[in-house]
């Protein structure tokens, strides 16, 4: 039961990993290089500050493969028996929708910033 849990919460991780990389794609190609991509904001809902665009874009799809890496290997042990493998199964489909959901809620805001101040391609 352990490996068939395992491979089912493979496929939550595949499409959340996807849908992360296809958004950071999206967000790439409507970035002209050498723009800044803004992090974090304060508490008016400005930019607190800017990191090239590459390693944000690239950040998000490798924190969530680094996220999911160890969970992986988790949901494929044998110890703690089948109740263990269903609470590693919740863990993953969890963060499998919580990740890209944070992800793709940062890349919306910092798309609408970079928009505002007219630094994105059509």
């Amino acid at each position: 039961m352990g490996r068939v849990l395992a491979f089912v919460g493979d496929a939550p991780w595949i499409f959340a990993l996807s849908v992360m990389a296809g958004a950071s794609r999206l967000a790439w190609s409507k970035i002209p290089p050498g723009t800044p991509m803004p992090t974090g904001w304060t508490l008016q809902g400005r930019p607190a500050g800017r990191w090239p665009r590459a390693t944000v874009l690239i950040f998000g799809p490798a924190f969530g493969f680094l996220i999911g890496l160890p969970l992986f290997v988790m949901a494929r042990t044998e110890a703690g028996g089948p109740t263990a493998a269903l609470v590693i199964l919740g863990v993953r489909v969890l963060l499998a929708a919580l990740i890209p959901f944070a992800y793709l809620s940062y890349l919306r805001w910092a798309m609408a910033v970079l928009e505002r101040e007219g630094a994105l391609r059509s």
